[in-house]
């Protein structure tokens, strides 16, 4: 498949996960929400389709987004696009996932302030499994939130599991 370059703006909507691969390959990933607004013919704006994507990052920018983000907070996301196709049950599902370039805080909605850190030295590319696995931790966890009734987790699941 080829590689898709997108930009996406939303809200995390996870708590952020973090995790090092082989002592040495920092992995970080979150969901996120993004939310299309809309006109009515009257003027006011609403909310309409909301999109799920599977947000992971490496290296440095992975110990930066540890640090930084929190669930609920506006960002701005540049990346790969990959869209995975599985099967459950017998009926073919899709996740939309992005491997991020860069991430900052959306700031229509609020202040940065911007701390250089220490240069991190290159490390191994990671491993497809270690992030395949971060993904199938949000599946689960979306499931537990879904059958709690948690608001708005069953649409997170229907994007994860199809």
């Amino acid at each position: 498949m080829n590689e898709i370059q997108v930009s996406v703006t939303g809200n995390v909507t996870t708590d952020v996960r973090h995790v090092v691969v082989n002592d040495s390959t920092p992995i970080t990933s979150f969901r996120l929400a993004s939310t299309t607004r809309r006109r009515d013919p009257d003027g006011r704006w609403y909310d309409a389709d909301t999109t799920w994507f599977t947000v992971t990052c490496f290296r440095a920018l992975a110990l930066n987004a540890a640090r930084s983000l929190r669930k609920g907070q506006p960002v701005a996301v540049q990346g790969r696009l990959r869209v995975r196709e599985y099967e459950v049950e017998g009926v073919r599902r899709w996740s939309l996932e992005i491997e991020a370039g860069s991430i900052g805080h959306d700031l229509q909605y609020g202040t940065g302030d911007f701390q250089r850190v220490p240069k991190v030295e290159r490390t191994e590319v990671p491993h497809r499994a270690a992030a395949d696995a971060l993904a199938a931790g949000f599946e689960e966890e979306a499931a537990g939130r879904a059958a709690a009734g948690e608001p708005g987790a069953v649409e997170e699941l229907d994007v994860l599991v199809g």
